[in-house]
């Protein structure tokens, strides 16, 4: 018989990094879209979607019914850039970055009792998201006119996740690394280059993101 025995679970939140990182890309972006002028179409070019997200847990270890709520989910930031194909019609792709805990064996001995333990410890490694998005917009496509501030649309994505990590361990869970979905969406443009935006449906591991939209 084999113990796992986890030592010094780690209760760093990568919320906090995802908070910085998206701090800065909103502040450059912010500055880039003053430069743009106020007479371009806002319907015709590019669209870029900085978006927050919940993974399920990826870590190696599960730690069940656990109340740390931090150790059920992984959060995700993904910047996602589509370009108007037609009035009705996006194609872009997506980048995305996490970090999920991988865990390490320290050490194996043998008890007292006779059974084998084996000592791990958890660290953090990165996880990067990776794909290509198709978004059809429902009401150009189905009224012939768009709303100036206002979208709805379905998006589909498909892609992958890489692990990225040299050494991997004996005890990591198989997990896939295709990522996939479709969603509904919906925009709102308070400024003309500028909103929010909330997406749900069905992935294989992704069912919500929402995020700042961006168009120029």
């Amino acid at each position: 018989m084999v113990g796992l025995l986890l030592l010094n679970p780690l209760d760093t939140n990568t919320n906090i990094f995802l908070m910085k990182f998206y701090i800065t890309i909103i502040i450059a972006l912010f500055i880039s879209n003053l430069t743009f002028s106020q007479n371009q179409s806002v319907k015709d070019g590019l669209n870029i979607k900085i978006a927050y997200c919940h993974y399920p847990w990826l870590g190696d270890y599960d730690y069940g019914n656990t109340s740390d709520k931090a150790k059920t989910y992984t959060p995700a930031g993904i910047i996602e850039t589509n370009y108007a194909l037609f009035n009705f019609l996006e194609a872009g792709a997506y980048l995305g970055y996490s970090m999920y805990e991988r865990l390490y064996v320290e050490d194996r001995y043998k008890g007292e009792d006779g059974n084998m333990h084996i000592l791990m410890s958890p660290r953090l490694k990165p996880l990067l998201l990776y794909g290509l998005t198709c978004n059809l917009q429902l009401f150009p496509l189905i009224f012939q006119r768009d709303l100036q501030y206002l979208d709805f649309y379905v998006s589909s994505r498909l892609g992958g996740i890489w692990f990225v990590d040299k050494n991997t361990s004996d005890y990591s869970r198989e997990r896939s690394k295709w990522d996939y979905g479709i969603y509904g969406g919906i925009a709102a443009y308070p400024f003309k280059h500028w909103g929010l935006f909330f997406e749900y449906g069905y992935g294989n591991y992704l069912n919500w993101r929402t995020g700042l939209n961006l168009r120029f």
